[in-house]
């Protein structure tokens, strides 16, 4: 995901590259600064995608998706870490490309 070249090291573009797609967008979606996502960040975190608004707009389905991707049975689930977001995140962009095909 972030070594794009396959080189298998990580030069400084590709660390830019990861840490504005993924790490600037959690940080600047988490409010509370508690490396946890509520609802209503999660959604602010996929304003910039419309792959998710749907998703992110919808209480339930945040509740549904957290609970299958993390493996919590528990539907109280209340946030996501920065692990469980990016796993959306990328998700997301993958299929914004899949669908551009």
């Amino acid at each position: 995901m972030i070594d794009t070249n396959g080189n298998g090291q990580i030069d400084i573009n590709e660390w830019r590259n990861f840490r504005t797609m993924f790490v600037e967008k959690f940080e600047a979606a988490d409010a509370d600064h508690n490396l946890l996502l509520t609802e209503d960040e999660f959604s602010s975190s996929f304003e910039d995608m419309a792959q998710l608004r749907q998703i992110s707009e919808d209480k339930f389905s945040f509740k549904r998706l957290v609970s299958d991707m993390s493996g919590r049975q528990d539907m109280k689930v209340k946030s996501v870490n920065f692990f469980e977001w990016m796993f959306v995140r990328r998700c997301a962009i993958a299929w914004g490309i899949a669908e551009s095909r």
